[in-house]
């Protein structure tokens, strides 16, 4: 399916939510949403914000792309090239103000997927929107299998790569320029080494250069999906402690990994968390970080915690990432109607096998060089 098709999918997808709540029209602004509805595309200029340059309204009858004059020529022609709606501009210093209140107005009972100024009256539907985008058709699924790829390999290739005396700063500029230059943004990229990695589960770069150990994170996107990774370097001998710790975060991510099919729900999965990490001799570490939890079209749609009642679908990507004190490990897994796809794994990577209920696991070790 190309991404016509893909846009035919989502548009009906919507406009039976439309017709399911008793709305008139409803204003995409998030640009994952757009993202989404659109089969791919950058709907925005900075992604550090959630409302892009673009937003999309959907009628029974009509689809408007909406954007400012100066973004509206270079987002048709080449993040939106070919999509079946109208696309309706306005002048950068006016802003949308204007144009939304008449639309919205003339086209109501109107939700929104995010508050909005013009509309305070609108129907807030974000969360109603977010549960309709992560569970992905198959192309979205085909979009996030070669994303996964792309990820599993450039991530191995930058473990290979590191170099002693490296600082923290370098190493990470190295793996997003490697992203970016195979068509990836990098909304979140961090790097640790040697008692950072212990000391924190949040690495966010330094100055502190590399001596003997090294943990890297991603989360990497394209056309609207994002994936996490996460990998473990170390230079001589590994300590008998530190390949403890791996194997135990192995084993929490591998019951979690097996645990993960249609119909958990995310306490379900928590628990499984908490039981591994009791059963590894961590019972009090899935107090310090979060398990990791739905990923799609944000880094986390939502974390698997205490009594938590969202419930796992085919078609769903998800990504774990337990931790102890000097230890992770996380990968992208596509969720299936009866097995599980780890989608940014790579075979020039090590990797452990865990025995599970569900058969043998690969979970990545620590590259040792």
């Amino acid at each position: 399916m190309d991404r016509p098709g893909e846009f035919s999918v989502n548009l009906q997808t919507i406009r039976d939510f439309l017709h399911s709540a008793g709305l008139g029209c409803v204003l995409l602004s998030d640009h994952s949403n757009v993202s989404w509805l659109a089969g791919g595309g950058r709907g925005y200029v900075s992604w550090s914000v959630d409302q892009g340059a673009a937003r999309v309204l959907i009628t029974p009858t009509d689809v408007l792309f909406l954007t400012s004059n100066n973004e509206a020529k270079r987002l048709e022609a080449e993040e939106f090239a070919g999509l079946p709606w109208k696309v309706i501009s306005y002048p950068w210093w006016d802003g949308p103000a204007g144009l939304l209140t008449e639309l919205l107005a003339s086209n109501g009972p109107a939700g929104v997927d995010s508050r909005i100024p013009w509309a305070p009256d609108a129907l807030v539907v974000g969360a109603e929107v977010a549960r309709l985008r992560v569970r992905l058709n198959e192309p979205a699924q085909e979009r996030a299998r070669s994303l996964g790829g792309i990820v599993g390999e450039t991530m191995a290739a930058m473990c290979q790569q590191l170099k002693k005396g490296e600082s923290e700063f370098e190493i990470a500029g190295r793996m997003v320029g490697a992203l970016v230059t195979r068509g990836l943004d990098v909304p979140t990229c961090l790097v640790a080494v040697d008692d950072r990695v212990f000391e924190w589960r949040h690495f966010l770069p330094t100055n502190r250069r590399l001596e003997r150990y090294a943990a890297l994170s991603v989360c990497a996107r394209k056309d609207g999906l994002v994936l996490s990774c996460t990998r473990l370097v170390h230079f001589g001998p590994l300590p008998e402690d530190l390949r403890h710790r791996v194997e135990a975060v192995c084993r929490v991510d591998a019951e979690l990994i097996a645990a993960t099919k249609p119909g958990a729900t995310s306490g379900q999965l928590f628990e499984v968390a908490r039981r591994a990490y009791a059963e590894v001799g961590f019972p009090d570490e899935w107090r310090n970080h979060h398990q990791g939890g739905l990923a799609g079209y944000r880094g986390r749609e939502w974390f698997a915690t205490p009594g938590g009642n969202e419930q796992l679908v085919a078609g769903q990507i998800v990504a774990w990432n337990p931790t102890v004190p000097g230890a992770k490990v996380e990968d992208t897994i596509l969720v299936g109607p009866d097995g599980n796809e780890i989608i940014t794994e790579s075979d020039d990577y090590p990797f452990l096998e865990v025995l599970t209920e569900r058969g043998l696991i690969r979970r990545p070790a620590i590259l040792v060089r």
